[in-house]
């Protein structure tokens, strides 16, 4: 048998050397992936064989997110993490993140409260639980029980899946919900698909044709498995990021019609909401202009999604991103860029909760 495979490697020399090559590389590979996972387990206290799904937050991977089979992935439950992070401008500080046993980063079980939802402005991964901009709300309306939930990357449908999931958890009587401008290309999977620098890489419902679908798109499938991977994949995302600065999703001959489209989802996502909890007031806001979602000829995202949630019967509370820019400018940024840190989501709880009253009053109005 040796000299048969002896004579084998003698007859196909250039074969083998490929085979060999191909040995050495998954070899290499498996080291990489391997010793990645203690460097991360060192650093950040991550199990070697935890397969909870990336995050492309350094101080949050691996343990914030895990998947779902009805929403898609979701916030983990009792997680508790500290850290020391940085914002844009450099400045540390000590970050306290935990969630409860349903994913909140903050609940309170009174019922007849103010529920926020969203994505990840409102998973807040750069702000401690004290500091988010709910937290913030409930410090500046004390009188009322406030909730808050937001899973990183989920578009308006989800938000409304997770709105059905946790509702009977605290029974609010108002539900507030944040939006982002990518929503737009959340919402529809033929964007979502051709948009740049929107890590999509799991299977997510959609609502078409009047009901809920799933879709995925498979080429980044291997991202919930190899850490590796996931680590190049975000470092080439960060490096398209600065240079190109925005989300963008390529024109051609149905781009318009896309957009459109995507616009209707939207409203008709909101209004399916709103029909479901008729007893319910219903609020949005949205964030996240600095990410720059350019839709080329057709208005600014945020003007689309306030279009939307009005049409829907939602009151409007503004486009925050704006306003925060304005007075803050970069000290309110977090050192990604794109979301909040502290100091940012305190301004947005300080706003929300002045716009809040002036609409609600008191809770006892809506008991």
């Amino acid at each position: 048998m040796t000299n048969q495979k002896e004579r084998l490697f003698i007859r196909y020399p250039k074969a083998s050397v490929f085979l060999f090559l191909i040995f050495f590389l998954c070899l290499s590979v498996f080291g990489l992936e391997f010793l990645y996972r203690i460097i991360q387990r060192l650093r950040n206290d991550v199990p070697i064989l935890y397969h909870g799904l990336p995050h492309h937050r350094n101080h949050s991977a691996y343990t914030v997110i895990q998947p779902d089979s009805e929403l898609g992935w979701m916030i983990m439950p009792n997680v508790r993490m500290s850290q020391i992070i940085q914002d844009l401008e450099g400045n540390s500080y000590s970050l306290n993140f935990s969630t409860d046993a349903h994913g909140f980063r903050l609940r309170d079980t009174y019922p007849g409260g103010i529920l926020f939802v969203g994505d990840s402005f409102t998973q807040a991964v750069d702000a401690s639980d004290e500091y988010t901009y709910y937290a913030i709300v409930k410090q500046l309306l004390p009188k009322w029980p406030i909730s808050g939930i937001g899973v990183a990357g989920f578009g308006t449908l989800q938000e409304f899946m997770l709105v059905d999931r946790v509702f009977s958890v605290v029974k609010p009587s108002v539900i507030v919900l944040q939006m982002c401008d990518n929503d737009l290309i959340d919402n529809t999977f033929e964007l979502v698909s051709r948009a740049r620098l929107h890590p999509l890489y799991l299977r997510r419902p959609y609502y078409e044709n009047g009901q809920v679908t799933y879709r995925e798109q498979y080429g980044l499938r291997l991202a919930t498995n190899s850490r590796i991977f996931w680590k190049i994949y975000n470092l080439w995302l960060d490096h398209s990021y600065l240079k190109l600065g925005s989300f963008v999703v390529d024109k051609d001959y149905n781009f318009s019609q896309l957009c459109d489209q995507t616009v209707a989802t939207t409203r008709k996502i909101l209004e399916k909401g709103r029909e479901n909890r008729p007893s319910v007031k219903f609020f949005a806001f949205s964030v996240g202009d600095l990410i720059k979602c350019p839709l080329h000829d057709k208005p600014p995202p945020s003007e689309l999604l306030e279009r939307a949630a009005t049409s829907a019967g939602y009151i409007w509370l503004g486009n925050l991103t704006v306003e925060v820019d304005r007075i803050l400018g970069k000290k309110a940024m977090a050192g990604d860029g794109g979301h909040y840190n502290q100091l940012g989501n305190t301004l947005i709880g300080k706003l929300l909760a002045e716009r809040l009253e002036q609409h609600l009053g008191s809770p006892e109005k809506h008991q």
